[in-house]
Order: structure tokens, then C-alpha cells, then sequence
């Protein structure tokens, strides 16, 4: 997951990406992403955007990737 636009591809903060890889007999075949905007993610002002803003940090939470799941985990998904 990730919302940096510096960093995920995404144009701001409100935009947030999650990818996740597709798996088939134990071998990476796909990956599959949905990136959606989120109202408010904390930022000086609610709905996170100012016109007022001088710093990426003021329009809300920065995630810069992080994995929702850890090494040891099942990575299967979904079998196919």
C-alpha cells in the first residue's frame, strides 16, 4: 500500500494504491492493483487539501509502501 506520490505513482496524498501479487502452483503470474481516492487522510484541513499548504506533510499521511502481509505468510490469494 501506498499513497506517496513521490514514490507509488500517484498524484497526491488522497490517492492511495494497493498492489498485490497473483500466484499460481507456488510461481508469481499477475500482479493486480486498484488505486482509489480517500476523502481525508489527516490533513491540516479536512479533505486533506489546502491551497494553504507549503509541505507534502500538510495534506495528510504519507505511506511510502507497506506490505499487508509479512515473510512466513501464505501468499495465495486465490488459487486458480
Amino acid at each position: 500500500m501506498t499513497n506517496d506520490p513521490y514514490y507509488g505513482g500517484v498524484t497526491h496524498l488522497n490517492d492511495v494504491v494497493f498492489a498485490l501479487p497473483v500466484f499460481a502452483g507456488g510461481e508469481l503470474v499477475a500482479w493486480t492493483a486498484n488505486i482509489a481516492h480517500w476523502n481525508d487522510v489527516g490533513g491540516m484541513v479536512p479533505g486533506s487539501i489546502s491551497n494553504q499548504a507549503t509541505s507534502l506533510f500538510q495534506e495528510g499521511l504519507r505511506c511510502r509502501g507497506s506490505r499487508s502481509s509479512t515473510a512466513g505468510a501464505d501468499p495465495v490469494v486465490i488459487e486458480i
